[in-house]
C-alpha cells in the first residue's frame, strides 16, 4: 500500500534527524485545518473566489484579468444617453 509507504519513509527520514527533532514534529501543535482554507479570505465575498477554487485560476492571472477588466469597466465615465435607454 503507497500510504504505508509514504508514512514509513515519513517516519524513516525523520528519525534519521534525531529521536529529539521527531519527538517534536510528531507531538507538536496541531492546527486547526479548517483555517487554513480561509486565511485571508474573510474580506472578500465568497461568490468572488469560489468559481477559482480548486482551479489553476489564481496561478495562471485569469482571476486578475476578471478583476482587471471589472475595474476598468467601473472607472468609464458613463453614457448618459445609454443610461436614459435603460
Amino acid at each position: 500500500d503507497m500510504c504505508v509507504r509514504d508514512r514509513a519513509l515519513l517516519y524513516y527520514r525523520l528519525l534519521q534527524r534525531g529521536v529529539e527533532e521527531t519527538r517534536k514534529v510528531v507531538t507538536g501543535p496541531k492546527s486547526d485545518p479548517s483555517m487554513s482554507v480561509l486565511t485571508g479570505r474573510q474580506e472578500e465575498p465568497i461568490s468572488q473566489w469560489a468559481s477559482t477554487f480548486n482551479t489553476l485560476g489564481p496561478l495562471s492571472g485569469r482571476d486578475l484579468c476578471l478583476q482587471t477588466a471589472v475595474i476598468s469597466a467601473t472607472d468609464q465615465p458613463s453614457d448618459s444617453s445609454a443610461e436614459k435607454e435603460l
